[in-house]
C-alpha cells in the first residue's frame, strides 16, 4: 500500500510539469494557486468511459430483450420461475449497476467542474453543478501518499489525501482506465505542498501510528472496523479480534438456499416418478441412482451454508502467541501458533477471462510453510493493515513475499 516519499521524483516546478500534461494553474486574487482540470483532459476521460459503454450497454440491452421473451411467458414451474428470477436479479446487480455507474460518472465529467483552491495553511476544494455551488475547506494539514494495489498485473495506482482536524480524505483515489501515475500524484503533492505549507508524508507513517493508538486502546484500527473486524478482550485482558461475518453470511444463505432449491427439485421428480407404473426398471433405477446422487449433493450443499452461516472465529493475540477459536453451535476448536511470521503474498489465479490478482496475508512458520491464509482481498488495504495489527501485538515480522 505504500512506499517511502522519494524527493528524486518530485518536479523541480511542479506547476509546469502539470500544466504540461492537461492541468491549469493559474493565479488567485489572495496570491494562492487554483488548480483544475483542463477540457482536453475531462473529455479523454469521457472517451474512455464511452468505450467501455458500448459493449457493456450492448450487453445489457441484449441481456434485457432475451429476458423479456422468457418473462413474456411466467414459467409454470417453481424452480424454473425462481432460476429465472435470480438470474434476472444477477444481470441488475452487475450488469445494470456498471452501466449505471458509467453513466454518472460521464454525467460527472460533462456537468460537475472542481477546483482546488490554495494558499497559505488552507486548501479549499469547490465544485459547481449547474449554478450551485458547494465545497470544503481543510486547515492544518497532513498530506499522505499511497500507492493502492489492485487486481492489474502491472504497477499501483497512486493516491492523495489529506488529514485535518483527526480527518482524512482522499483527494485522488482513482483507478482502472483512470490510474494515476506516481509523478502526477507526487507533482499535485509537491504543489499543495509548496503553496500551503503542509508536510507530504507516505500513508504507511500514518498506518503505525492508527495501529499504535488502537494497541493502547486494545481496539483495532477504524480501516479494519469498516471492514468489519471488532475487537475486545478475553478474560486474562488480551486483545480479541472478531473476523468479518458480513460477506460470510451472504456466501451461506446462497449456498443454503440453492442446495435447498435443487434437492426440492429432484426430490419432486424422484416423487412422480416412483408413482409411474414402472415400464422398464433398469432404466428407472439408473434415472432413481442419479436423483439419489443429486440430493446428497443438494444436502451436502445445504450443510455447508448451514455451517459457514453458523460458524465464527475469533483471534487472540499476545506477545508471540495467536490463538484461532473457531465455534459451530455448541462445537468448539482451538489451535495456538507461536513462533510464527507474517507474509503478504500476492497471488494470481487464471480464469477463463485471463489472470486475476489478488492479495493474501498469511501465516508461517520458521521453516516458510503456511499454516493459514488469515485474509485474502483483491487489494492491499485490509491484509496489509492487518498484518501490520498482528505483527505490532505478537512480535513477529510482517515481509512482503516476492514475486
Amino acid at each position: 500500500m505504500t512506499q517511502p516519499v522519494d524527493a528524486t521524483m518530485r518536479p523541480s516546478d511542479p506547476a509546469q510539469w502539470l500544466a504540461e500534461r492537461g492541468w491549469i494553474v493559474e493565479s488567485t486574487p489572495s496570491g494562492g494557486v487554483r488548480l483544475r482540470t483542463s477540457a482536453g483532459a475531462r473529455g479523454c476521460r469521457v472517451g474512455c468511459l464511452f468505450a467501455i459503454l458500448l459493449p457493456i450497454g450492448g450487453f445489457a440491452a441484449f441481456s434485457y430483450f432475451i429476458l423479456g421473451r422468457f418473462w413474456q411467458g411466467v414459467p409454470q414451474d417453481g424452480f424454473a420461475l425462481a432460476i429465472l428470477t435470480l438470474i434476472s436479479l444477477l444481470l441488475i446487480g452487475t450488469v445494470g449497476l456498471a452501466v449505471l455507474a458509467i453513466v454518472l460518472g460521464i454525467l460527472q465529467l460533462l456537468l460537475v467542474r472542481e477546483a482546488w483552491e490554495m494558499e497559505a495553511d488552507r486548501l479549499e476544494i469547490r465544485r459547481r453543478l449547474l449554478g450551485f455551488s458547494w465545497g470544503r475547506q481543510f486547515r492544518d494539514g497532513v498530506l499522505l501518499l499511497d500507492a493502492k494495489y489492485g487486481q492489474e498485473a502491472k504497477g499501483p495506482s497512486w493516491q492523495l489525501a489529506v488529514r485535518s482536524e483527526g480527518r482524512k480524505q482522499y483527494l485522488m483515489r482513482q483507478g482502472g482506465v483512470f490510474k494515476s501515475s506516481r509523478e502526477e500524484v507526487k507533482a499535485i503533492a509537491a504543489l499543495l505542498a509548496k503553496h500551503t505549507g503542509w508536510p507530504v508524508t507516505a500513508v504507511e507513517r500514518e498506518e503505525a501510528e492508527a495501529v499504535t493508538s488502537a494497541a493502547t486502546r486494545r481496539d483495532v484500527p477504524a480501516e479494519l472496523r469498516a471492514a468489519g473486524f471488532r475487537a475486545g478482550v478475553d478474560e486474562r485482558l488480551r486483545l480479541t479480534i472478531r473476523t468479518p461475518i458480513h460477506g460470510q453470511l451472504l456466501v451461506g444463505i446462497v449456498l443454503a438456499v440453492v442446495g435447498a432449491g435443487w434437492t426440492m427439485f429432484l426430490a419432486d421428480h424422484a416423487k412422480s416418478l416412483a408413482q409411474k407404473p414402472a415400464q422398464q426398471p433398469l432404466i428407472e433405477f439408473g434415472f432413481f441412482l442419479v436423483i439419489a446422487v443429486g440430493l446428497v449433493l443438494g444436502l451436502a450443499v445445504v450443510a455447508v451454508g448451514v455451517v459457514i452461516i453458523f460458524s465464527r472465529e475469533r483471534w487472540v493475540v499476545e506477545r508471540n502467541l495467536l490463538v484461532i477459536r473457531s465455534r459451530l453451535s455448541g462445537w468448539k476448536s482451538e489451535q495456538q501458533y507461536v513462533d510464527g511470521t507474517l507474509s503478504l503474498a500476492r497471488v494470481s489465479r487464471a480464469t477463463e477471462d485471463g489472470t486475476v490478482w489478488s492479495w493474501e496475508l498469511r501465516l508461517q512458520n520458521q521453516a516458510g510453510t503456511v499454516l493459514k491464509v488469515l485474509r485474502s482481498d483483491s487489494d492491499d488495504d485490509v491484509p496489509r493493515l492487518l498484518g501490520a495489527v498482528l505483527s505490532h501485538h505478537t512480535g513477529w515480522p510482517l515481509r512482503e513475499a516476492e514475486g
